[in-house]
């Protein structure tokens, strides 16, 4: 005899609420919180690779008028999708499955399965890619032959990817160490981010202006002059980490852009 349930959330078979009728209790030491669970994650998805190594690039190409447009596209994207899930999380109970249940919740298990797997597949990428951008700024700084501060790293395909898959397998452990390592861990990592940020504009005043033809760079420091050449655009051929047989587009830097500064799903 199947068991009748009625719509008030009650099992008639033993006269308590159904299982899954009620949210799930809020707090508790599982929960990382708001900080350790939400700010920090989300900060350090646009604090990634692409801001240290990409940045100066489309920053050269576009011009500062168009990364200000640019950002201020992204952001609107970003605070129309911000704002729909917000409205999606208030108006029912979020279960397990965060982003991709709400998806699923409101476009329906098929497309909401199809784009968790899109979304899945994504970050796997973006990991591997921070992985090889961390080995290649540990190259740059320690390389044997390329490296700035010591010569001690060995150099060479096969050991860029012995040192990515190093840091793949560190990061899997931490991951399947438990909540609270992760969270310590991303707030170390958050620190080191916030110092290497803030680096950037003290050593614009710290540093002399320099030029170095072996590594093709002129830093002129704070200069007028060097402000009013990167105001406008001026998309090029055959820059440096361009991947393009021709001249860079808006829509080309926009999708290297944009990455880095959507950390919402984080």
């Amino acid at each position: 005899m199947h068991n009748i349930r009625k719509n008030d959330g009650k099992d008639s078979s033993t006269g308590g609420p159904r299982i899954g009728s009620l949210p799930r209790p809020v707090g508790g030491h599982g929960k990382l919180g708001t900080f350790s669970g939400v700010f920090v994650p989300t900060t350090l998805n646009v604090l990634s690779i692409l801001m240290f190594l990409r940045f100066g690039f489309i920053l050269g190409q576009a011009g500062v008028v168009g990364v200000t447009g640019m950002l201020v596209v992204s952001y609107i994207i970003n605070l129309v999708t911000t704002l729909s899930i917000s409205a999606i999380a208030t108006n029912g109970t979020v279960r397990g499955g965060g982003a991709y249940y709400l998806i699923s919740r409101s476009l329906g298990p098929e497309f909401g399965g199809s784009i968790g797997v899109v979304f899945y597949l994504g970050f796997v990428f973006n990991t591997g890619l921070n992985a090889v951008g961390l080995v290649d700024c540990l190259k740059q700084n320690f390389g044997e032959v390329t490296g700035n501060w010591a010569q001690w790293l060995p150099e060479g395909f096969w050991w860029q990817y012995l040192w990515a898959t190093v840091i793949l397998i560190i990061c899997t452990g931490i991951c399947l160490a438990g909540s609270g390592i992760f969270a310590r861990c991303s707030n170390g990592l958050l620190a080191i981010l916030l110092v290497a940020t803030l680096s950037i504009p003290l050593s614009s005043i710290v540093k002399k202006p320099f030029e170095s033809r072996q590594l093709g760079i002129e830093y002129t420091g704070l200069s007028l002059d060097t402000f009013k050449g990167n105001i406008l655009p001026r998309l090029t051929k055959g820059a440096d980490g361009s991947q393009l047989r021709g001249r860079e587009t808006f829509q080309d830097l926009f999708g290297i852009l944009f990455p880095a500064t959507g950390g919402i799903f984080a």
